[in-house]
């Protein structure tokens, strides 16, 4: 994900992206938002989603798997089927420029949407 989408998240969300800029050895989230700026869209409505929570939520990894958005969260239950909610949305929306309906497919050994 470009800079500006990924400065954006952490600027609106601080709290459920504050291991952005966290310890590379300790996080997966100091490695930014491991898909394309298609999903920004999602993504921004995930983390709304997390917020409105009464929680203390915070998200480890956001990457693309297997052509979906693969959301790692710590927190009660409740963060990880809001996250399986908006990984089942992705496999609809086209990773790279956010059209929808998209489709989910195999090329050449990888799933991409």
């Amino acid at each position: 994900m470009r800079k500006e989408l990924d400065d954006l998240l952490c600027q609106r969300f601080p709290e459920i992206f504050r291991d952005r800029y966290g310890d590379r050895t300790k996080t997966c989230m100091a490695r930014g938002f491991e898909c394309g700026d298609g999903w920004y869209g999602l993504i921004s409505q995930l983390a709304a989603a997390l917020s409105e929570t009464d929680c203390d939520i915070h998200v480890q990894q956001i990457k693309e798997k297997f052509g979906k958005l693969r959301t790692y969260v710590s927190g009660p239950d409740v963060a990880r089927q809001i996250c399986q909610g908006f990984e089942q949305l992705s496999a609809n929306v086209c990773e790279e420029c956010s059209d929808s309906p998209a489709l989910l497919s195999a090329l050449g050994g990888c799933y991409r949407t």
